[in-house]
């Protein structure tokens, strides 16, 4: 069994018996936490509530990676794309997990430039909006590498240096669940 190398914030307070001293609130220091992952699989959990990872890799992954491995073990109601470019692999398979009732809606938000870049990714993505209610895709001048999930109570925030497609070996990234900053972000999809 793989050991969480993440603490939970409950069990330090049980642990040192301080918990009569907490009233609610945490130092924000105990709420954020750093490591180098090798695999989405280290993680073994989800943050909690109000709680950040700063991570970075080695090994190539993306943040799409994070999305497989959030939708093996919740449903995804909404998952937000905000990305320069997305491979075509990445569309395929977020469709097929639509389409196996994994994610609910997805909405991507796209550099304009994917259609000189990218033309085929470009006709993909149209089609799959056209053929799908839950699948919006917007075009804009855009840089930025963000997921949004929402699936159950979680509220996903994962920021990382990668784009929506085959991943560089080294990349950083920030997980946090946090309701205010998924909001927040979410303002550039509306």
């Amino acid at each position: 069994m793989k050991r969480n190398k993440f603490f939970e914030i409950d069990e330090i307070k049980e642990e040192s018996g301080w918990s009569e001293f907490y009233s609610g609130s945490l130092s924000a220091y105990l709420n954020h936490q750093i490591d180098q992952v090798d695999t989405v699989d280290d993680l073994v959990r989800i943050p909690a509530d109000g709680e950040t990872f700063f991570l970075h890799s080695e090994k190539e992954f993306s943040i799409f990676t994070f999305v497989l491995w959030i939708a093996r073990r919740h449903f995804i109601n909404e998952l937000y794309i905000s990305s320069r470019t997305i491979g075509l692999k990445v569309i395929e398979t977020l469709l097929r997990l639509q389409e196996n009732g994994r994610i609910g809606s997805i909405k991507i938000l796209i550099s304009k430039k994917i259609k000189s870049e990218n033309p085929f990714v470009f006709d993909k993505l149209n089609s799959a909006e056209k053929d799908n209610a839950n699948f919006k895709v917007i075009t804009a001048n855009n840089n930025s590498k963000i997921g949004l999930i929402k699936a159950g109570e979680f509220y996903l925030v994962l920021e990382g240096s990668g784009e929506w497609d085959e991943s560089e070996v080294f990349n950083q990234f920030i997980l946090t669940n946090q309701e205010q900053v998924y909001k927040f972000r979410k303002r550039i999809f509306l």
